[in-house]
């Protein structure tokens, strides 16, 4: 069967000139008839699932999406096309490749590597892939319930808050702030003042109250341009690390023995806990407020989704 191929487009990502580039590129090597290009609605997150949803009718194992956004526009799609009733088995089968353009870039970086000079020569060698990502259902003191699709990490606490930082502040209005060694400079500062903010808070785990940190819980070997983690994209487990101090130089420490996979938390059933205080998690560097009280479980999504990959074995590694 032929091929059919579609772009999602954010054109307020982090670097949309990059993904006019890249479509311009697709559009030599597929020919035009055979690129659709979708634009998303910036922050409009119920119309852009909608728009997937019915799009979604023409998926198969023979569509390839591209995504010429960042971690938050890929997130939202793999999350509509592993928790909507309105998307068929036969459409799930569609795979997923990011071009890199947004800030972290984490899945693009997981499945292919740094962004190459030319599609064209990575399209060649990619494979389908397999994922299942992590799912965090939250239940909040007010009876509200709801899931989060994550596919490379969540956390609670610092390192959200840090998060929080460096989507908000100004610092990415600065003139200068493409010039990589000013925008490198400007996101640790802005990490930092992150990390220095975020308060410990209590959580309820096992019949019993401690305070944190934070809790990281990964599903794939980056955690925000952390290309070390010690857990692999297709595996069925996640790694969960609890950094209990508020101290910076512990929390580096604690983080390198995370990273030199010296740490062993592995996990392949839910962990489920309760936060007593309000904090901040991230969802693949998406900051949400965590009300107190509000139940957690994490664990593996029911649904996975296929991706493009040329690091990762074929659909049944």
């Amino acid at each position: 069967m032929p091929m059919s191929h579609y772009v999602i487009f954010n054109l307020s990502s982090t670097h949309a000139e990059q993904g006019k580039s890249r479509i311009r590129e697709l559009k030599l090597i597929l020919g035009l008839q055979k690129l659709h290009v979708i634009n998303t609605i910036p922050g409009d997150f119920v119309q852009n699932r909608k728009n997937i949803e019915k799009i979604s009718v023409n998926f198969d194992e023979n569509t390839v999406i591209y995504v010429a956004a960042g971690d938050g526009t890929v997130g939202s799609i793999i999350e509509t096309l592993t928790t909507s009733k309105k998307i068929s088995d036969k459409a799930r089968q569609a795979a997923i490749l990011p071009l890199w353009c947004g800030n972290a870039n984490d899945l693009a970086n997981m499945l292919n590597g740094k962004a190459p000079n030319s599609l064209a020569k990575l399209l060649k060698k990619t494979k389908v892939v397999s994922i299942t990502p992590l799912c965090c259902k939250l239940e909040c003191d007010d009876g509200v319930k709801y899931d989060r699709i994550a596919t490379c990490y969540i956390s609670f606490g610092a390192s959200a808050y840090a998060a929080k930082h460096i989507n908000s502040t100004n610092h990415r209005h600065n003139p200068l702030h493409n010039l990589l060694g000013v925008r490198i400079l400007s996101e640790i500062a802005a990490s930092i003042n992150g990390l220095i903010e975020a308060p410990v808070f209590r959580i309820e785990e096992n019949g019993s109250i401690e305070t944190i940190y934070e809790r990281l819980i990964t599903n794939g070997p980056r955690f925000a341009k952390n290309s070390l983690a010690p857990t692999r994209l297709t595996n069925h487990n996640f790694h969960m690390e609890t950094f209990r101090r508020k101290s910076i130089f512990r929390f580096m420490a604690q983080a390198f023995d995370y990273v030199s996979r010296r740490s062993n938390n592995f996990y392949n059933q839910d962990v489920q806990f309760i936060c007593k205080d309000d904090t901040i998690a991230q969802f693949d560097g998406e900051p949400v407020l965590i009300p107190a009280n509000t139940k957690v479980t994490i664990g593996m999504a029911p649904n996975n989704f296929k991706a493009l990959s040329t690091l990762l074995g074929g659909s049944d590694d």
